[in-house]
């Protein structure tokens, strides 16, 4: 059986125009694919056009998958397909991250080496006319899980600063029960040149220590949001929070190091994301509840001076009753709506906010 792929981009100029201007909407041809082949992602685009991942999956019941890389010339027309081969020097590694850098497509992967318990993570450089890997492998990173099971041999993570000119590469370590928190990363330039790199512990044990998110900015400064737990790692202790958000950053390449805590003075926050501005700025929203219980009575918006670390402006916006009832079945919603009239407090279940879009 066949499904039919449709491919729909914004004219990619456009995108840094504000929401109130119209843009152009291109629409590709109508291709068909087999119904075992989806889109996996849109990696960047050129002047030739755009890039794009498929994934293929295999087997009986589809649990492995292989990975088709395409380019689209300015009509959104198929021009490359290729399927993509990691094999390298007989090591299988595993796919990670693609990204389209300084007119580089960049491909990163992953090998964990049972026998030498090292967890390793590459780069290569993909061929813009064959989209294949070049043969030569960059290593970026690699922990050693010495002692460790390999499912505790640690794990690698990608992020880039909002105009891309900064690459993170996180290293989530392995851990062991009572031990610090100890978590490390290096800074990269567009062009996969090493900056800075840095091996944090913290003064909270594994147990009691969440990263949350982790963020770089343009300057190749690194932010870390954690969760604290107050005496075991449950979001909940007795039917209430048990944790409080803190901000850790390094900047001038790792050696000036500060920590903070996030707070609403009166209001739990139940979730956060957070986005670095142009001027160094920490911009954080989410929802947030009443001290002292968990669900969600309404959202909130924080923007934090980058050098004081001090709020510079917040914003907090309770629900309303109808948009907190209107996923509920009929019954709940007029019993919510009762409750709101003898003047009682309403909340939500818990939600979660993706991420944050700063506008130009």
């Amino acid at each position: 059986m066949n499904t039919t792929l449709l491919c729909c981009l914004l004219a990619f100029p456009m995108l840094a125009q504000t929401s109130t201007k119209k843009v152009n909407i291109l629409w590709g041809t109508e291709t068909k694919e087999s119904k075992k082949i989806s889109l996996g992602d849109i990696v960047g685009y050129d002047e030739s056009g755009t890039y794009i991942i498929k994934t293929k999956r295999r087997g009986m019941y589809g649990i492995k998958s292989d990975l088709i890389f395409e380019h689209l010339d300015q009509k959104l027309i198929k021009t490359v397909s290729s399927e993509l081969d990691l094999d390298v020097d007989e090591k299988k590694k595993g796919y990670e991250y693609t990204f389209h850098s300084n007119n580089k497509l960049f491909l990163y992967s992953s090998y964990l080496d049972k026998k030498t318990k090292k967890n390793t993570f590459y780069y290569q450089e993909l061929n813009k006319k064959t989209l294949q890997p070049s043969k030569k492998l960059n290593r970026l990173g690699q922990i050693d899980y010495a002692g460790k099971s390999n499912y505790n041999s640690g794990a690698f993570f990608l992020r880039r600063s909002r105009n891309e000119e900064r690459i993170l590469l996180y290293y989530s370590l392995p851990y062991a029960k009572g031990e610090k928190e100890k978590f490390a990363f290096t800074v990269f330039d567009k062009d996969m040149t090493q900056l800075w790199e840095k091996t944090v512990t913290l003064p909270y044990t594994d147990e009691l220590f969440d990263v949350e998110r982790y963020r770089v900015d343009d300057e190749g400064n690194v932010y870390i949001l954690g969760l604290i737990f107050k005496d075991k790692r449950k979001l909940r202790r007795k039917g209430e929070p048990n944790f409080k958000y803190i901000m850790i950053s390094f900047k001038n390449n790792g050696d000036e190091m500060q920590s903070y805590p996030i707070e609403l003075p009166g209001k739990f926050i139940t979730d956060m994301q957070f986005a670095i501005s142009d001027n160094g700025d920490i911009v954080c929203g989410g929802f947030y509840s009443d001290e002292g219980t968990f669900s969600i009575k309404g959202s909130y918006y924080l923007s934090i001076d980058g050098k004081s670390n001090e709020i510079k402006s917040k914003s907090i916006n309770e629900f309303g009753i109808d948009f907190v009832t209107q996923n509920l079945r009929e019954n709940k919603a007029k019993k919510a709506k009762k409750k709101a009239e003898k003047g009682k407090s309403i909340e939500m279940y818990e939600y979660d906010l993706d991420d944050i879009i700063l506008k130009d």
